[in-house]
């Protein structure tokens, strides 16, 4: 594996062995301040002589092999540069209020208590004489005010903030016919989801020729003209298909019971096991989430025909060697582009998604560009960059 690792292109000028010509012209800046400082009549020439070194040494320390100048020119080029980004449509703006959800909108505000009415709170929650069940009551909806307020004033103060638009960062720009549009069709996208294979139960053969046979000849058709991703990603496993088979069995059960073949003592315990299951997968389609990796491969290309046959090539060759691939569609596809960029959302909501909205679904709500990190819908997020082989 060791051919693969490609060497050092850039090349840099070092006139001494870790010491660089930009390292010698920041040095040599520093010297000529402390000539002219030494060379004036300002008071403390001492104090800034050290101000100087002092300030010189930090910039040429090193830290992950880069001097400290270069961090600096790089935080101030971030400043002058635009650093908040959004849309102008919320998820719940584009897929509307769940069942039972009332929209923001439409909430009514709940009604303020009086200054009296929250002297005589103050007083009951002072008082011994006070039931322990009212003194809870009232700080539980003080509670919730307070959370609704925090939640008005994070949104008011989201709204005052200038944001550029989410797509001039974004580069896809559509989804149709199984293709991602980049940059307004100027390359297209198409994505394979591969099932992982578990290669240490295949024999040698079975193992070199899904590898080097099938894959790897996938990865050595991409040329100049075209490149290809794999991307892995972290997803919630989704139980509705096992979901709706649990519901009918219960059916089955209850026809069964109807038409006499189970009596309602030998119904109850089999509909009671259904019930638990169904409660058991229902928490994992909710809250308890169970999430696993998903792998994909991703081809590129400015031609779009050309693409096309290309992403049925790489699956049919998938195929040949045991490698399970199949092609998203375009519910898949936005579904897939959301999942690159968050994980706390439902994927189910792509179905309730007007296809001209998939785009704007599948973008951020807001990202805020900072100098160690990226804010995406603010979560942080962090960059690790490869700085040695």
């Amino acid at each position: 594996m060791q051919r693969l690792i490609p060497g050092k292109t850039k090349v840099r000028i070092e006139m001494f062995r870790g010491i660089s010509l930009a390292d010698i012209v920041v040095a040599v800046i520093a010297l000529a301040m402390l000539v002219f400082v030494l060379l004036s009549t300002l008071p403390g020439k001492l104090w800034i002589c050290l101000v100087i070194i002092a300030v010189t040494i930090v910039l040429l320390v090193r830290l992950d092999e880069q001097p400290n100048y270069v961090y600096l020119l790089h935080i101030l080029s971030h400043l002058g540069y635009d650093r908040k980004y959004g849309r102008k449509r919320r998820d719940r703006d584009i897929v509307g209020p769940k069942e039972g959800e009332v929209a923001p909108a439409e909430a009514e505000p709940a009604a303020k208590l009086t200054k009296a009415e929250r002297k005589k709170e103050d007083k009951l929650l002072k008082s011994s004489k006070t039931p322990a069940d009212v003194k809870a009551e009232i700080r539980a909806r003080r509670a919730k005010e307070s959370a609704e307020a925090a939640v008005r004033a994070a949104e008011a103060k989201e709204r005052a903030k200038k944001r550029r638009d989410m797509g001039s960062i974004i580069a896809f720009t559509g989804i149709s016919d199984g293709f991602i549009e980049y940059l307004n069709r100027q390359y297209y996208g198409a994505v394979l989801e591969i099932e992982p294979v578990e290669f240490r139960f295949l024999s040698e053969n079975r193992r070199r020729n899904s590898i080097e046979a099938c894959f790897g000849r996938v990865l050595r058709s991409i040329s100049a003209d075209y490149c290809a991703n794999i991307v892995k990603l972290e997803r919630p496993i989704t139980y509705d298909s096992y979901l709706e088979s649990e519901y009918k069995k219960v059916d089955r059960l209850r026809s069964t019971y109807e038409n006499g073949f189970l009596t309602e003592a030998e119904l109850k315990p089999r509909i009671d096991i259904e019930y638990e299951r169904i409660a058991e997968l229902q928490t994992l389609c909710g809250d308890a989430k169970v999430t696993a990796p998903y792998y994909y491969l991703v081809l590129f290309d400015s031609d779009k025909r050309r693409l096309d046959i290309e992403i049925r090539e790489a699956e049919q060759t998938l195929l040949s060697g045991e490698i399970k691939a199949r092609r998203l569609d375009d519910k898949e596809l936005a579904v897939f582009l959301k999942y690159s960029n968050s994980i706390d959302f439902d994927e189910r909501e792509i179905n309730s998604i007007a296809p001209e909205d998939y785009v704007d679904w599948a973008r951020p709500e807001t990202v805020d560009i900072k100098v160690r990190n990226v804010e995406i819908n603010h979560i942080k997020t962090h960059i690790m960059r490869v700085v040695n082989y």
